[in-house]
């Protein structure tokens, strides 16, 4: 919301795109009473255990936006609040697959795209 409140271009990723349009239509409410805050904000669904789909979540924003100068990369989830040693291998597996994979394909595709636009100066 800070972004948005100070006017940058938002997009809201999640799983569920419902909550992301949730804060989306929050962006839309606090930007309407704020003439100086010119940002805008785009609510995108997306698995972050998936490649392809943050890859997707990459593109879609720069072919709509025209850039990405930053990604907040915080998809994270519990073990479904399991006690550590009553959580089963497919809740571990899933715990690792999205808060440390996920965040691993959103560093290098937001690496990828900012160094060739970095390459692109130089």
């Amino acid at each position: 919301m800070q972004f948005a409140d100070n006017g940058a271009t938002v997009v809201v990723a999640d799983t569920n795109l419902g909550n992301a349009q949730k804060v989306v239509d929050e962006i839309a409410r606090l930007r309407s009473g704020n003439a100086t805050n010119q940002g805008k904000a785009l609510s995108i669904k997306v698995n972050v255990t998936k490649y392809s789909a943050v890859e997707k979540l990459i593109q879609q924003t720069v072919s709509t936006f025209g850039k990405l100068d930053i990604m907040v990369n915080n998809a994270g989830i519990g073990p479904s609040y399991l006690k550590t040693h009553e959580a089963t291998m497919r809740d571990w597996n899933r715990v690792i697959s999205v808060n440390q994979t996920g965040a691993f394909y959103g560093i290098k595709l937001t690496f990828n795209n900012l160094y060739s636009k970095v390459m692109e100066i130089l």
